[in-house]
């Protein structure tokens, strides 16, 4: 299953650039700089930048992050996502959203 998703990811990254990343960085604040082999890095040199200046915009976009939750179901109506179940520190939750990220962790992709 983990190989399956993947070649699901190939495709997002196709979609989403490092040109993409960048503005996004860029537009958070945070400069970026290329180094040996076309590599990008924050000028700060520090990955927590990174981590501060996507933070700061799904803030500002009002996105909602979960973590340390185990998905139980994926809410569906007309075949779209529409929310999840979930369960937190021992109790059941439900959660509605536009869209859903998620994301899952000891999956290795090769």
């Amino acid at each position: 299953m983990c190989l399956e998703i993947g070649r699901f990811l190939f495709s997002c990254f196709q979609n989403f650039t490092n040109e993409d990343i960048i503005r996004i960085l860029k537009e958070e604040g945070l400069e970026t700089k290329i180094e040996r082999g076309n590599r990008v890095f924050p000028v700060t040199d520090n990955a927590q930048s990174v981590i501060d200046a996507l933070q700061r915009r799904l803030r500002r976009l009002n996105v909602k992050i979960i973590t340390n939750a185990n998905v139980i179901d994926i809410l569906v109506e007309e075949g779209k996502a529409i929310g999840a179940k979930y369960l937190f520190e021992d109790q059941t939750k439900i959660i509605r959203a536009d869209k859903i990220i998620l994301a899952v962790r000891r999956c290795k992709l090769y």
